[in-house]
Order: structure tokens, then C-alpha cells, then sequence
């Protein structure tokens, strides 16, 4: 996510979801009867995971549970995993409604750091102020002025043809070198991926 946003805008994003992990800390902890004490990046990392799972929704990603067990999935499945995960950890950990703590972990620091990253994307980046479901097409941010003005040819990509994709690939990639990843089209980026399946067969 650094290269994709750049600096400046990684650390707008990481602080705004650090900070908003704290806060939803401190408002859920500060009723509890039991003191507690804060502390690890989980909110910040929650926060970008976010923005990447809305830039790139459906990017195949492999993810080790218990660092051991490998797991293929998206990463706006594993986004809605967490989500459930951390609400049922929030109602039974910190709110304790089952009884006493179970593991310490700061359910609510991580949602509130999604909650960041959300409304980073969102408002800040996207300045999407309407209400509805995320929108999880590449954000205005991303697309380069070359792609929103450059007009989409009309050709076609014999994907039986291994040599003429190879050959199509190797263009866009030079592509990429030279303008970036925000200079392709839609239809660039399609092929892609329908390339990097076929070719890694």
C-alpha cells in the first residue's frame, strides 16, 4: 500500500486508524469495571488491510492461520471474517457479556481501526460523501489522468495463442515501467489477469 498511496497518504491513513482504534478503546474500556492498558499497531494494521481490501477486493491472497495452516481466500472475505470475528470478541471479551475476559485483545481498537480505514478511503481519498455500499471499483485516486482520458481501443487478445499473450503482456508490463500501474485500462488490467492464470498453467 506505501507505493500505491505514498507516504504521505500511508501515514494519514495509518494515523487516522491508529487514532480511532484508541478512541473506540477508550469509549467501550472506560465503563468496563476492570482497568486496562493498550497496546501494539493492530488498529493501524486493520486500518490499511481495509484500503487494500477495497482497492483490490477480489486479489487472491494466501493467508496462515496460526502462521501454520495455509488458506487461499480474497481479501473481502477475509475482511468480512474479521469483522465478525472481532464484533463476537468485542460482545464477549471486553463487554464481557458471557462472564469474565477470555483473552486480552482489543476487538474494539481493531474496529475502530476499520472504521479508520473505511472512512479514509472513503472520504478523504474518494471524497465520496453519499450514502450507499462502498464502492469497490479502483478508487478515483488510483486512475491516472492519462487513463480517464485516453480513449479504449477496440481490439481483441487471442488467449489460445500463448506467444501473441506473452507477447500482449510483456507490453503492458513495459507499460507499467514507464507510466505505472494507474495508466492502464480496465480492459489492460483484465488481461492481466486472465494472463497470469493461463500462463501459469
Amino acid at each position: 500500500m506505501l507505493p500505491l498511496l505514498g507516504p504521505q497518504r500511508f501515514f494519514t491513513l495509518y494515523g487516522l486508524a491508529v487514532f480511532l482504534g484508541g478512541l473506540v478503546w477508550f469509549t467501550v474500556n472506560y465503563w468496563t469495571k476492570t482497568p486496562g492498558l493498550l497496546i501494539g499497531a493492530s488498529a493501524g494494521v486493520m486500518g490499511i488491510f481495509v484500503a487494500f481490501a477495497m482497492h483490490m477486493p477480489n486479489q487472491p491472497m494466501r493467508v496462515l492461520i496460526f502462521l501454520i495452516i495455509p488458506v487461499d481466500t480474497t481479501p473481502w472475505t477475509l475482511l468480512k471474517v474479521l469483522l465478525i470475528f472481532d464484533s463476537v470478541g468485542l460482545l464477549i471479551n471486553e463487554l464481557e457479556l458471557f462472564g469474565s475476559m477470555i483473552m486480552p485483545i482489543a476487538h474494539s481498537a481493531h474496529l475502530g481501526g476499520m472504521f479508520g480505514g473505511w472512512v479514509f478511503v472513503k472520504f478523504i481519498l474518494n471524497k465520496d460523501f453519499t450514502i450507499g455500499t462502498p464502492d469497490i471499483k479502483p478508487p478515483r485516486w488510483f486512475v491516472s489522468d492519462k487513463t480517464k482520458k485516453a480513449k479504449i481501443g477496440k481490439f481483441k487478445i487471442n488467449f489460445t495463442n500463448r506467444k501473441e499473450l506473452q507477447k500482449e503482456v510483456d507490453r503492458i508490463l513495459d507499460k507499467i515501467n514507464k507510466e505505472g500501474f494507474g495508466a492502464l485500462s480496465e480492459e489492460e488490467r483484465s488481461t492481466l489477469d486472465k494472463a497470469k492464470e493461463l500462463l501459469n498453467r
